[in-house]
């Protein structure tokens, strides 16, 4: 069963609450904390992508990508970074903001070919984004470098549905 609209929800508001609990103490924990639930919500907006068939379906994730983007980039604005990761940190807020513009602009797409379009420029930014964010654990001695692929996405032909 793909995940709902109420799921999607409810993954972004988890990510509001790692979010929150950022606030300047403990850089490695806070953004161990905020990337885990991250990619916890990016893989239930994967899951919708998979699942989905309709121009409405994909505008609902991209939706969800989006503000999921926007309270990462507000959880990772709260983390203290130290000096030695800081350009990677802010290389990531500009990336996050760069990828919540895109999918906002795919979430509001009237036709298929448009809302395809903002997932593949989505796709690329987030895979500057995941670089970055690496290079950010690597540097706070996090374990486990995380290596994304793109986001799967529905077919480049939509199917019959509204």
């Amino acid at each position: 069963m793909p995940p709902t609209r109420a799921a999607l929800r409810a993954a972004t508001l988890l990510l509001a609450f790692a979010a929150s609990a950022c606030a300047g103490g403990d850089p490695a924990r806070e953004y161990a904390l905020l990337t885990s639930t991250y990619n916890a919500t990016y893989q239930e907006v994967r899951d919708a992508l998979d699942a989905g068939s309709t121009l409405d379906d994909l505008r609902a994730a991209l939706a969800a990508m989006a503000d999921a983007e926007h309270t990462f980039w507000e959880g990772l604005k709260r983390i203290a970074f130290p000096e030695a990761v800081r350009l990677d940190a802010d290389h990531l807020l500009r990336f996050t903001a760069e990828a919540e513009a895109i999918a906002r602009e795919g979430a509001t797409a009237s036709d298929w070919e448009t809302a395809r379009a903002a997932l593949v420029r989505y796709n690329y930014v987030s895979e500057q984004a995941s670089a970055a964010s690496n290079r950010i654990r690597v540097g706070l001695g996090l374990p486990g470098v995380v290596t994304p692929g793109p986001t799967p996405g529905p077919s480049p032909s939509p199917s019959p549905g509204p």
